[in-house]
């Protein structure tokens, strides 16, 4: 594909390995993002993350992932063409305080990430930055640089994926035996944080974010985390009782604070999955969710 058909116009941030511009395609007239991704060192070929996000994006074709439409070469760089969202959820978080949007936004968040779950991918760093939100309100689950294939559920995997603020617990023990579940802890971080306009569990190291999970869901116990206490970087920890989800989370539902809950367990075989989050009652009863054209008028003011 020919690079000169894309002009760039600014700087829109950074990915987990790249830089993101928007650009002009001057052959349809779009504007699209593109994702550059700077080799180690010159000739050594692509990096593998790279290799590895165009795979799973060229697999991944679904309303709620980011669009891959096209690749190529400058300067001894990879560029991915991508589909342009206008805005990322933490941008526009404050504008989640009714029950209907949130709902909304965490129904297609959650049929994304079954949709990629089913495929056997995780995506491994959800928060609410890599979450993109279209013009016509779509969700866009985005930067898969840190994202794994599934072949071998006992495989080891790497550790330090996941920004600390939505890690889950088995993560920052050190576990190198990690699924799926790892995900879900994640989007009920962000859910958490959609109700109540800030980050739920806000740890400066591994070891105050642990605190902080404890202080606030209580410690766990061998009936909660069965297996806890063998995990390579376990310590023990002072006894502390879970706050009450009523006055964590006032303004919510009894099913959106269930269904946190659910999202929310310390024993990963236990927490809920995408695909079984799609049928809690939280979106089945109560205000309905907030269609892709309610979001789109909601945030018309604040895109870009």
């Amino acid at each position: 594909m020919e690079q000169s058909r894309y002009i760039r116009v600014r700087f829109l941030g950074k990915g987990t390995y790249g830089e993101v511009h928007l650009y002009t395609d001057t052959q349809t007239d779009t504007n699209v993002a593109i994702k550059t991704i700077k080799v180690l060192q010159e000739g050594e070929g692509i990096h593998f993350t790279a290799l590895r996000e165009i795979m799973i994006l060229q697999e991944l074709i679904h309303p709620n992932i980011i669009r891959l439409h096209d690749v190529f070469y400058k300067n001894s760089n990879i560029n991915l063409v991508l589909e342009l969202a206008e805005s990322a959820l933490n941008d526009v978080i404050h504008l989640t305080s009714d029950e209907s949007t949130t709902k909304g936004l965490l129904k297609q968040l959650l049929e994304g990430l079954a949709f990629m779950h089913e495929n056997s991918v995780m995506h491994r760093d959800l928060k609410p930055g890599n979450l993109l939100i279209s013009r016509n309100g779509q969700i866009k689950i985005t930067d898969f640089g840190t994202a794994k294939i599934v072949c071998d559920v006992e495989a080891p995997r790497t550790t330090g994926v996941c920004t600390l603020w939505y890690q889950s617990p088995e993560l920052l023990f050190g576990t190198k035996h990690y699924g799926k579940a790892m995900d879900m802890w994640s989007v009920g971080c962000i859910f958490a944080e959609m109700i109540n306009k800030e980050p739920f569990l806000k740890g400066n190291t591994s070891i105050d974010q642990i605190n902080k999970i404890f202080n606030t869901l209580g410690t766990p116990g061998e009936e909660d985390w069965k297996g806890m206490n063998i995990l390579p970087n376990y310590w023990p920890s002072p006894a502390s009782p879970r706050i009450s989800f009523v006055r964590a989370f006032p303004t919510a539902s009894n099913e959106a604070r269930d269904l946190l809950e659910k999202m929310l367990m310390y024993d990963p075989r236990q927490r809920i999955s995408a695909s079984q989050a799609l049928q809690h009652p939280y979106f089945s009863t109560g205000e309905p969710h907030a269609s892709c054209g309610d979001i789109a008028r909601i945030l018309s003011n604040y895109i870009r």
